[in-house]
């Protein structure tokens, strides 16, 4: 398995609160890995530091065992869907794929919106909250990123919509991606994670998990 990511001694507080505290973890081609962690244990502000939205008071974050090949990354962060709001969804879409330089753009983002059920001619400021949210998982993985950088993906979905989007995360495994996804609901866990990583208050834990992927990768 290729190395993506070595996160060292990863660091950052705001004002007397640390909300990472040496947070030290590798990740892995191929692998699904969960963020687990109660609200305010610094799940959000880890992936805000790896998507390059905050930036760290100390530590290291490499990108593909420190080669010249590069890792592409899809974002979902809680603070912003990163889509432009007078326009439609489709129209955000086509977009973020010619930024991405992505062959076949309408072929995938119908692929996309047919999969989601997303509503394409919807102009994104009249969103409801789960759409708003499929929305913005389709503009993170309209590239085919190597890594998705999940933050809290399932908020605001309604049971269908859940099932899609860990379908959707299944076939990205599949074909050799891999993700962090930050989550409170360890009930998602089990037959999906290869590893689970608990931030408590900051301070990180590794833990390997049984689950069938996990067998997979060893």
């Amino acid at each position: 398995m290729k190395l993506l990511l070595t996160v060292e001694k990863l660091s950052r507080s705001y004002g007397a609160r640390p909300a990472l505290r040496s947070a030290t973890f590798q990740l892995m081609q191929g692998e699904l890995v969960f963020l687990l962690g109660a609200n305010g244990a610094g799940k959000s502000t880890l992936l805000g530091c790896l998507a390059g939205a905050i930036r760290p008071e100390s530590g290291k974050i490499v990108w593909g065992g420190g080669t010249e090949e590069a890792v592409t990354s899809g974002v979902l962060l809680q603070r912003s869907s990163f889509l432009y709001e007078d326009l439609s969804i489709e129209e955000n879409l086509l977009f973020f794929a010619a930024l991405y330089r992505v062959a076949n753009a309408r072929e995938v983002v119908s692929r996309l919106v047919a999969r989601l059920e997303l509503p394409e001619r919807r102009i994104v400021r009249e969103l409801s909250q789960g759409t708003l949210q499929k929305a913005a998982l389709a503009r993170a993985m309209v590239h085919a990123p190597s890594l998705l950088l999940l933050d809290e993906p399932f908020s605001n979905l309604d049971t269908a919509g859940r099932v899609t989007v860990l379908e959707m995360l299944v076939e990205h495994r599949q074909r050799g991606g891999s993700a962090l996804i930050a989550s409170h609901e360890p009930d998602l866990v089990s037959n999906l994670a290869s590893r689970q990583l608990f931030l408590d208050r900051g301070r990180l834990e590794d833990q390997a998990l049984g689950s069938a992927f996990a067998r997979e990768l060893k």
